[in-house]
C-alpha cells in the first residue's frame, strides 16, 4: 500500500496515470455499443479487461503531452467530455454499419407480412424482425472475416493523432462539414437497405397486385390467407435467390463506410 501511495505522489506517475483515464471515454463506447467485439453479448469481466487492454495499448502514444503540461480542474473535465463526444461519434459511425443490414431484413420482413414474429436480439437487446436479426449477424461475421476489427481499432489510434487527448477537437470535426457527413452516413443506411432489398421487394409488389387481380376476378378466394402464405415463403425464397448479389453489396457497403471511418480519424 505504500508502495503505490509512493508511486501515486510522483508527479509524472499522476501525469500518466490521469492519460490513461482519459482514454477510457474514448474506448469504452466502443466496446460497449458495437457489436463488433460482443457488445452486451461480452460478459461485464471480459468487457472491462478488453477496454483496459485496449488503454493500456494507447497510452504511450499520450505519455509525451501528459508529461508536458498535464491539465487540472475543469479542464481535465472538459477534455474527458470531448473524448466521450470521440468515442460516441466513432461506434455511431460503425453503429450506423451494422443497422444497416438489420434495416435490410427488416424491410423485407415488413413486405411479407412477418413483423409479427419478431425475436429477441441477443447482440442488440432489443426485438428485432426475423430477417434483420440474421442479417446483422451474417454482417458481424463477414465484417471479421475481411478484417473489420483491425480497422476500426486501428482508426482508435489513429484517432490519437488527427484529435490529440490533450488539444480541443479540429474545426473540421466539429463544424457543419462533421455534421454533414454523420447525416450522410445515416442516409446511406436507408439507401443501401432498399438496393439490398430490391429483387425481393420487386417481387413482392407484383404478387401484390397480382393478388388483388385475383381478388377483382374471384373474391371467393381468400387472398389474405393466401397471401401470408405466399407472400412469406416467396419472399424467403428472393432473399436467398439473391444472396450472391447481396453478399457483393456487403462487401462494398463495408467498404465505403470503413474509408469514411479512415477519413474521419486520419489528418487532413
Amino acid at each position: 500500500m505504500e508502495d503505490l501511495i509512493r508511486f501515486y505522489e510522483n508527479p509524472q506517475a499522476r501525469a500518466i496515470a490521469g492519460a490513461a483515464a482519459l482514454l477510457i471515454p474514448r474506448v469504452l463506447p466502443v466496446v460497449l455499443l458495437t457489436p463488433i467485439v460482443g457488445g452486451n453479448l461480452l460478459p461485464r469481466r471480459m468487457r472491462v479487461g478488453l477496454t483496459l487492454f485496449l488503454i493500456m495499448v494507447l497510452t504511450p502514444a499520450v505519455i509525451p503531452q501528459a508529461l508536458a503540461a498535464p491539465p487540472v480542474g475543469i479542464g481535465y473535465w472538459a477534455l474527458a467530455a470531448k473524448e466521450l463526444l470521440i468515442g460516441l461519434t466513432l461506434s455511431t459511425m460503425v453503429l450506423i454499419m451494422y443497422h444497416t443490414f438489420s434495416a435490410f431484413g427488416a424491410v423485407i420482413d415488413v413486405a411479407r407480412g412477418a413483423t409479427i414474429a419478431n425475436v429477441f436480439d441477443p447482440a442488440t437487446q432489443q426485438q428485432q424482425s426475423i430477417l434483420g436479426t440474421f442479417f446483422l449477424h451474417v454482417a458481424i461475421v463477414l465484417f471479421l472475416s475481411i478484417g473489420g476489427l483491425h480497422v476500426v481499432i486501428n482508426a482508435l489510434a489513429d484517432s490519437l493523432v488527427a484529435m490529440p487527448v490533450y488539444e480541443p477537437l479540429p474545426a473540421r470535426l466539429v463544424g457543419e462539414q462533421a455534421a454533414l457527413q454523420i447525416l450522410a452516413l445515416s442516409g446511406e443506411l436507408f439507401v443501401t437497405a432498399i438496393r439490398l432489398a430490391a429483387p425481393a421487394l420487386i417481387v413482392l409488389v407484383l404478387l401484390d397486385i397480382v393478388l388483388g387481380l385475383l381478388n377483382r376476378v374471384a373474391p371467393q378466394v381468400q387472398v389474405y390467407f393466401l397471401g401470408l402464405t405466399v407472400k412469406s415463403t416467396l419472399g424467403l425464397f428472393m432473399v436467398f435467390l439473391s444472396l450472391g448479389v447481396t453478399f457483393a453489396l456487403f462487401y462494398e457497403h463495408f467498404g465505403e463506410f470503413l474509408r469514411s471511418i479512415r477519413q474521419w480519424t486520419i489528418l487532413p
